[in-house]
């Protein structure tokens, strides 16, 4: 099966203080090697990973990666429906694709 975003939606906490979940958006069940990429509804690229540690998840937004859900430019992301682009670098097979989407809200 295909990729999936937790928690879908995602809740904007306002506490800095937050533990590291409470701003983490997680992509499940990704290749092993891929590259995720995160494009708003008008079809801009909001952020790209590179996903290489052979794990089936990649997360977005977690103090040790100084990434609270930070777009490509260092900006906070608005709430709204972010559309996912996974494409696998795994040998053999290169270029398969899993698509979604997922809501930030406030």
């Amino acid at each position: 099966s295909g990729t999936v975003v937790i928690p879908n939606p995602f809740r904007i906490v306002a506490n800095y203080q937050s533990s590291d979940q409470e701003n983490r958006i997680t992509f499940m069940n990704v290749p092993g090697h891929c590259t995720i990429r995160i494009y708003n509804v008008a079809g801009e690229l909001i952020r790209e990973f590179e996903h290489m540690d052979g794990s089936g998840e990649q997360p977005w937004g977690s103090s040790a990666q100084a990434d609270l859900q930070l777009s490509r430019y260092y900006k906070r992301v608005s709430p709204g429906i972010y559309v996912f682009h996974v494409e696998s670098q795994v040998p053999g097979h290169e270029g398969e694709t899993s698509i979604g989407k997922f809501a930030i809200i406030r």
